[in-house]
């Protein structure tokens, strides 16, 4: 098949080239939206990640280029009209479980530095200042760990956090049998949580699950993760909640407004979102740019899993990680 990529980042044709061998590939750096789907040219598949835009619009303009697969290299799809492509017969498949644990680890990575302030003694370091006023955390020893999302990452963060010895409470539709958790509805967790950790899928119910009610029920001690999706949380909100000294910090993976400028270098340009740069200059905030999947055995796993999806519907057999 003829395949174009979308969104494409410089560390991703390497693994793809090696997964998809007998596919031929064109790579864009454009993301897929109505505007740019006249890049594809008899290509039987596109290929797009979390930022590219494949609503209604977009799904009539792959039709009438005859593309037959939407295929995502991500595990979410929140970011594509399911319902059109099915409409329009384009079958969609994505990539779920590719690897839980890259997403899991960066954001107990991002707790640990945020906590112990790490980024700020690394700053210090750097100038000559071995000044450690200012620079306390706590342990996470017997902290409360609250859960939103017991999906597969859900899962092995709680095994982690288990692993130090925390307490761990879960917030989820369906419960896993992991007899160590608590359950609890989203309030309760809010409450109880020293710690809360956001992994639940990106969809209109989920909207800002988080939002200025809810961000009221937090200790003021407690510290709030998103490594899921930005929309779930109410950016301004949150902005608002950290100015308040209702929480005592947040770290995030991802942003609602990202598409704009993550996977982009800004460096030399004047960046317009007020809301990001508030967030940024905040002393108790840590942005990454949406980076919890970029470990080599995910990017390896994710190329596999792609070229299986490909390989599934083109030989007429059954796609498990079908959505249309």
């Amino acid at each position: 098949m003829k395949i174009a990529f979308f969104s494409t980042k410089k560390f991703e044709p390497p693994y793809f080239n090696e997964a998809l061998q007998t596919h031929s590939i064109d790579y864009f750096s454009e993301p897929l939206d109505a505007e740019h789907a006249h890049l594809i040219h008899k290509h039987d598949v596109v290929c797009i990640f979390v930022n590219d835009t494949v609503d209604q619009r977009c799904v009539r303009m792959l039709k009438t280029k005859q593309v037959k697969i939407i295929a995502l290299r991500c595990s979410g799809f929140n970011n594509v009209d399911v319902s059109a492509c099915k409409k329009a017969h384009i079958k969609v498949v994505h990539v779920p479980k590719y690897s839980p644990h890259a997403v899991a680890e960066h954001t107990v990575a991002l707790l640990l530095c945020l906590n112990r302030k790490i980024h700020k003694a690394y700053n210090r370091v750097k100038e000559g200042n071995f000044d450690i006023s200012g620079l306390q955390g706590f342990e996470l020893y017997k902290k409360t760990i609250g859960i939103i999302g017991l999906g597969a990452i859900g899962q092995v963060v709680a095994d982690i956090f288990h692993g130090f010895g925390c307490n761990i409470i879960g917030c989820d539709p369906i419960r896993t049998n992991q007899d160590f958790i608590q359950w609890h509805n989203l309030a309760s967790l809010l409450k109880k949580s020293d710690i809360i950790c956001i992994h639940c899928p990106g969809n209109k119910n989920n909207y800002h699950l988080i939002n200025a009610t809810n961000l009221q029920l937090l200790q003021k001690h407690a510290l709030l993760l998103n490594t899921a999706r930005g929309e779930l949380l109410d950016t301004k909100a949150l902005i608002a909640a950290l100015k308040n000294n209702q929480l005592a910090g947040a770290a995030l993976d991802v942003y609602e407004a990202e598409r704009a400028l993550f996977f982009q270098d800004n460096s030399m340009n004047i960046i317009q979102d007020d809301d990001l740069m508030r967030l940024i200059s905040l002393p108790n905030v840590i942005i990454t740019s949406h980076q919890g999947f970029l470990t080599h055995e995910a990017l390896q796993k994710i190329a596999i899993i792609t070229n299986d999806n490909l390989e599934a519907i083109n030989k007429g057999r059954i796609c498990l990680n079908q959505l249309s």
